[in-house]
């Protein structure tokens, strides 16, 4: 709000007052209420005998006010309508501006209260929300051991793998060896009927436990014993079955 100089007074400087209050009509009655309090800081001798000097200062004990007040009687005696009519203006102002202020702090009461509740509500939603995610940084951890040990488990069964195809790897080797070795031996051994390399073949046969050849030349050949089963014997008994 501002002020400009009365035209008889042009010495007095402009008044330009900033207001901030929750709706438009509190602001207007508010930023009225600190124009007309500077006002009469700023002009103390020539609202002294006027009206509007009993407008209410900011503070009670202001030793202005309570010197403009003295006048009342002057005022009351000389300018009774004019005094009678500013009080009940300002009284008015005054009435309205406190009202205005109620009303819009009930609704900041109410806002603030509905915050409350929203923040409130919010703060359950975060505190339940930290809790599942304290479960969830729970469970995590148990997922994290077991791949842990599951890591474990794949580290050594992939040690015993390796060993097993070292093993495997040298058993190959052997198995390559040794089929290099038949191979060699096929391939290097005595032809098929022949007697080993190692073996000694004399030219002529050697006496056997002291019998010669002169023993095979001259000994006579010797009938076949009569056994039981003997071809006589069998011819004979064929004959003893017929006496039945």
């Amino acid at each position: 709000m501002t002020l400009v100089a009365h035209p008889l007074h042009p010495e007095w400087p402009v008044l330009a007052i900033e207001a901030l209050c929750h709706r438009l009509a509190d602001t207007w009655e508010l930023a009225a209420m600190r124009v007309l309090t500077t006002f009469c800081d700023w002009h103390p001798v020539a609202i002294m005998l006027a009206p509007i000097g009993l407008f209410p200062a900011v503070q009670v004990d202001d030793p202005r006010w309570q010197d403009r007040v003295q006048s009342r009687d002057y005022l009351a005696d000389f300018h009774a309508h004019e005094t009678i009519w500013t009080s009940v203006r300002c009284m008015n102002a005054l009435y309205r501006l406190q009202a205005l202020q109620g009303t819009a702090l009930a609704q900041l009461a109410d806002l603030a209260q509905a915050y409350h509740t929203m923040v409130a509500n919010r703060d359950e939603q975060i505190q339940e929300l930290e809790e599942e995610i304290g479960q969830k940084d729970t469970h995590i951890g148990q997922l994290e051991g077991q791949v842990q040990e599951s890591d474990t488990l794949l580290s050594e069964r992939n040690a015993t793998i390796a060993h097993l195809e070292e093993q495997l790897h040298d058993l190959n080797i052997d198995l390559d060896e040794a089929m290099d070795h038949l191979e060699w031996h096929h391939t290097q051994g005595p032809p098929h009927g022949d007697p080993p390399a190692d073996m000694d073949v004399d030219e002529e046969p050697e006496e056997i436990q002291g019998v010669s050849s002169m023993d095979f030349e001259g000994a006579a050949p010797q009938p076949p014993l009569m056994g039981a089963h003997s071809p006589v014997s069998s011819e004979s008994s064929v004959n003893d079955l017929d006496d039945y």
